[in-house]
C-alpha cells in the first residue's frame, strides 16, 4: 500500500498480578480531608479477582461473555475503605463517565476487533498490550501507529467497525453493579454525562444494551470533538452541554487517557478498578478517588 509499517513505541503494560488481599494502610487520594469527606474504597488487593488472573478481558476464547462476578469487597464499615474529600469542600453535583471499560465490559470484543484488523491489514497479530496502551482514545488515533496513509487508517477503521458491530451484542455487558449505581446518583439528582472516545452511534448502543440510553443528560463521542482525549476539549464540551461548572465535577474512567483529560480540565477524576487497568498502571497520575467496585460511586456523594 506504500505506507510505512511502524511498530508502537512506548513500554507495554506489565502483566504481574495484583497482590493478594490484604489489611493495609492506604493513603488517601490527593483530595483527602481527614476523614470528612465521601468515602472511596481504596482496597489494594481488589483489582483483580481470583477469577481473573492477570489482566482481565485478556482471553482469547470464542464464547460469548458473561457478566463477572466479583467477591464482595470490604465496606465502609469493617475497616476496607479510606476517605477521601474534596480540599475546596465542595459536593461532587456532575458525574462524567467514561464508557469502555467503565461502564461496560467491552474489551474482549475491543480486542477481538483489534487482532482481526491486523491480520486482515498486515497479516499478523500483535500483542494485546500494543492496542491496550492506547485505549480510551479514537481508532484513528491508534491505527496512526501503524501507518501514515490516510486512505489506509480509513480502511482499517472501517474493518476494525464492522466486526465490532457483527459482534457487539454479543460480547458486551454492564459490569455488574453499574446500572444500579448509575440508577442512585440519577436518583439523588446528580447531573450525569458520557464522554466516550467512541463515535456518538456505537456508544449509543453501548448505553441500550446496558440499559443506560436515558441515564445522561449530555453525551460527547469522538465524532463531537477536535480534540480527542487525553485533551481537555470532550470533558469541556460536556460541562458546555451541562451548563454545570469544573468545580464539583467529577470524570470517571479507566485509563490513563481518561486521568488526564479530567486532570487538564480542571474536574476531580475517579479511577475505577473493575475495568482492565490495575493501581499500578494509574497511581502516577494521582488521581482524586480510586472506586474499587461500581457500589463504591454512590458513596461520593451523600
Amino acid at each position: 500500500m506504500g505506507a510505512r509499517r511502524r511498530t508502537p513505541g512506548g513500554p507495554a503494560r506489565s502483566g504481574r498480578r495484583a497482590r493478594p488481599p490484604r489489611r493495609a494502610r492506604v493513603t488517601p487520594g490527593t483530595g483527602d480531608d481527614g476523614g470528612r469527606g465521601a468515602v472511596a474504597r481504596a482496597h489494594p488487593g481488589a483489582a483483580h479477582p481470583p477469577d481473573r488472573p492477570g489482566r482481565p478481558g485478556l482471553a482469547r476464547g470464542v464464547g460469548a461473555v458473561a457478566p463477572r462476578r466479583r467477591p464482595a469487597g470490604r465496606g465502609a464499615r469493617d475497616g476496607g475503605a479510606v476517605r477521601a474529600g474534596l480540599a475546596s469542600g465542595v459536593a461532587l453535583s456532575t458525574f462524567l463517565f467514561d464508557l469502555d471499560g467503565t461502564l461496560i465490559d467491552s474489551i474482549e470484543l475491543i480486542l477481538r476487533s483489534y487482532r482481526h484488523t491486523m491480520r486482515a491489514h498486515r497479516g499478523l497479530e500483535p500483542p494485546d498490550e500494543v492496542w491496550m496502551k492506547g485505549l480510551g482514545t479514537p481508532l484513528w488515533v491508534q491505527f496512526r501507529d501503524w501507518t501514515d496513509d490516510p486512505a489506509e487508517i480509513e480502511a482499517m477503521v472501517a474493518t476494525y467497525r464492522a466486526y465490532n458491530l457483527e459482534h457487539h451484542d454479543a460480547l458486551v455487558r454492564p459490569y455488574e453493579g453499574v446500572v444500579a449505581a448509575v440508577q442512585t446518583l440519577q436518583r439523588k439528582g446528580k447531573t450525569l454525562g458520557l464522554v466516550t472516545s467512541k463515535m456518538r452511534s456505537g456508544a449509543l448502543r453501548g448505553l441500550r444494551l446496558a440499559g443506560l440510553e436515558d441515564a445522561f443528560t449530555a453525551i460527547v463521542g469522538a465524532d463531537e470533538v477536535t480534540h480527542p482525549k487525553p485533551h481537555p476539549e470532550p470533558v469541556l464540551k460536556a460541562l458546555e452541554l451541562l451548563d454545570a461548572p469544573a468545580t464539583g465535577a467529577v470524570f470517571i474512567g479507566d485509563s490513563r487517557h481518561d486521568i488526564a483529560c479530567g486532570r487538564a480540565a480542571g474536574v476531580k477524576t475517579a479511577a475505577v478498578l473493575w475495568g482492565p487497568f490495575g493501581r499500578s498502571d494509574l497511581e502516577d497520575l494521582h488521581p482524586d478517588y480510586w472506586l474499587e467496585r461500581p457500589e463504591d460511586l454512590t458513596l461520593l456523594t451523600p
